[in-house]
């Protein structure tokens, strides 16, 4: 018979592995993909409000902290207010849009939280705005790679996860923690900002998929 390692822990030891290195990548990563996911169905459902909502509720139902499900909320929101905000805009004013939506999302989950304020606005701003750059010289017509949410998502992310590491650090904080809030913060962008936009229907603040946005603007010969 094979002989079989059994850890005195009584777990074995591709268990204790992955707990220290995958398992524990997974879990820091999996609670925001699924708010973020949650966020992009009520977009497509009914909207900004919807979204919200939708992102705030997940988060509580994971976390069951209505601080953090708050932060989820309105940095939804806020990432869906730079992409309107800046759409169309020049390149310097959709970064600053982007700095200034991790910025007050960093604040505001620290602030909810009991995190340090200050370190956590400084590291969404600055992994949010790097992320937003690296995607306006990289992606289109021309440029490095095709302008597609496929590739854009893991290029934001992890450009808002490198920088928002070495960000934190510059604070006092670890690496680790600035990654994934600027890895959320990459991600965020990307899917609120490049993946939805939309026009303005009877005042109403109304944004659309990409796809769905391109269909109506085609039928009412706007086509940009």
């Amino acid at each position: 018979n094979p002989v079989v390692y059994v850890d005195p822990s009584g777990q074995s030891w591709v268990s204790d592995w992955l707990d220290d290195v995958g398992l524990g990548f997974i879990n820091d990563l999996w609670e925001p993909a699924v708010v973020m996911v949650a966020g992009a169905v009520g977009m497509t459902v009914c909207g900004p409000s919807c979204a919200m909502a939708a992102a705030g509720a997940t988060d509580y139902a994971i976390t069951g902290s209505i601080e953090s499900a708050v932060a989820s909320a309105a940095q939804t929101g806020l990432f869906i207010a730079a992409g309107d905000f800046s759409s169309g805009d020049a390149d310097w004013i959709k970064v600053s849009a982007h700095v200034g939506a991790g910025a007050a999302s960093g604040a505001i989950r620290a602030g909810l939280t009991g995190g340090n304020l200050g370190r956590a606005a400084f590291t969404g701003g600055v992994s949010a705005g790097f992320a937003e750059y690296a995607g306006l010289k990289l992606f289109g017509e021309n440029k490095l790679l095709p302008d597609k949410y496929t590739y854009r998502l893991p290029v934001h992310a992890a450009v808002g996860g490198i920088i928002g590491g070495f960000a934190n650090e510059l604070f006092g904080g670890s690496f680790k923690e600035g990654f994934y809030q600027g890895l959320r913060s990459g991600a965020f962008g990307a899917t609120f900002n490049w993946l939805f936009h939309g026009p303005m229907f009877f005042g109403r603040w109304t944004v659309y998929p990409r796809w769905l946005s391109r269909w109506i603007y085609k039928v009412q010969d706007i086509a940009p």
